[in-house]
């Protein structure tokens, strides 16, 4: 019941984060300083006067940039699920029922770090396909 709501909370906290996020990055004008306009002329200026946080200016960069915030949040999550399964395990005390759910949830935990870990090599892997069809 608790990880349900852990899980339930977490979910809605990241959606809110990702639409207010951006909000909060972008901003609708370019730097001035003393009433002169400075343009940026590296970093994902799209001559719009909205400057790109994420700075990729390729399809390419854009993916790695999303996988590298993806595994950067799951890497976190990992870490508390690991804490929470370990709780249980605690919890458990030789308790049947609740030992064989703390060994689930410690398994599920593991094959996410699997998915984490290689959510990258996948990532590389249809980069260099790409790359060898040009």
């Amino acid at each position: 019941m608790f990880f349900r709501k852990t899980l339930s909370f977490t979910a809605a906290f990241f959606v809110v984060s990702m639409i207010f996020i951006p909000l909060l990055i972008v901003r609708a004008d370019p730097p001035t300083t003393g009433g002169v306009t400075s343009l940026p002329t590296t970093g994902g200026y799209s001559g719009t006067g909205i400057i790109n946080p994420v700075k990729a200016t390729t399809l390419h960069g854009l993916i790695n940039s999303i996988v590298t915030a993806l595994l950067n949040f799951g890497a976190v999550v990992a870490v508390v699920a690991m804490i929470y399964s370990g709780f249980l395990f605690v919890k458990a005390r030789g308790n049947p029922e609740e030992l064989e759910t703390a060994k689930k949830t410690f398994l599920y935990t593991v094959i996410g770090i699997a998915v984490l870990l290689g959510a990258r090599v996948i990532s590389q892997i249809i980069e260099n396909t790409i790359t060898q069809l040009k």
